[in-house]
């Protein structure tokens, strides 16, 4: 699977988990300008709309209806989610 379109499946899933995240539109914008997005973002840009890497924020917690769980249990129940994910 090239680039963008990797980006895109796991920006429609990010969407899904946490929809009021306005950082995903940013990655929208670089991915409809650029078929190849390595060098166009940053790790904190990657920080912000990657779900995986936002295990202690309070709308990936809800989404997995996870209060207490820790950060493995979160990216598990997050993986499943993706493993299992259909737009």
């Amino acid at each position: 699977m090239d680039d963008a379109l990797n980006y895109l499946d796991n920006l429609a899933f990010a969407r899904s988990i946490d929809p009021s995240n306005t950082a995903f539109d940013r990655l929208e914008i670089v991915l409809k300008e650029s078929a190849m997005v390595t060098g166009l973002t940053t790790i904190g840009d990657e920080k912000e709309w990657n779900v995986f890497m936002r295990l202690d924020s309070e709308p990936i917690r809800a989404a997995i209806h996870a209060q207490d769980g820790s950060r493995s249990s979160v990216l598990q129940a997050l993986r499943d989610m993706k493993n299992h994910f259909k737009e």
